[in-house]
């Protein structure tokens, strides 16, 4: 494939949250055909980037259920001019094509989120987990 044209088929999920000093941010593609899961997080001093696990069934599960469970639905931004509040919400957009174009669309999930699916949603995200900032 040339590297002027993307893949046939787009799917990143990207994820921005900062809580306690943290900035946590996510990005999970099948960009090249394999499941990857970048992370950076950063605080006031530090910066680190992590490579975390993740297989193919855990990428589909995350990708389906962005259109499948309810709190994504409650959660959508439907204003385009939105502000992306990643301190009192988790912030999590995705970029993906249909009919051949491109197409984007962001999500504020409040952490407090109930629905259990939410829960197993997010564990199955796989955040990596840092010390508070100090």
């Amino acid at each position: 494939m040339p590297l002027d044209q993307p893949p046939a088929a787009i799917h990143v999920i990207d994820y921005a949250y900062s809580t306690n000093g943290v900035f946590y941010h996510g990005t999970i593609s099948d960009l090249d055909g394999t499941p990857k899961s970048t992370w950076t997080l950063s605080t006031k001093d530090n910066k680190a980037n992590i490579d975390q696990p993740i297989d193919q069934d855990t990428f589909s599960y995350l990708w389906n259920g962005i259109a499948d469970f309810d709190f994504f639905k409650r959660s959508q931004v439907t204003k385009p001019d939105a502000q992306l509040d990643f301190y009192h919400f988790q912030v999590i957009g995705i970029i993906y094509t249909e009919n051949g174009q491109q197409k984007m669309r962001t999500f504020l999930i409040d952490p407090k989120e109930a629905d259990p699916k939410y829960k197993k949603w997010i564990e199955s995200l796989h955040v990596p987990i840092a010390k508070p900032a100090t």
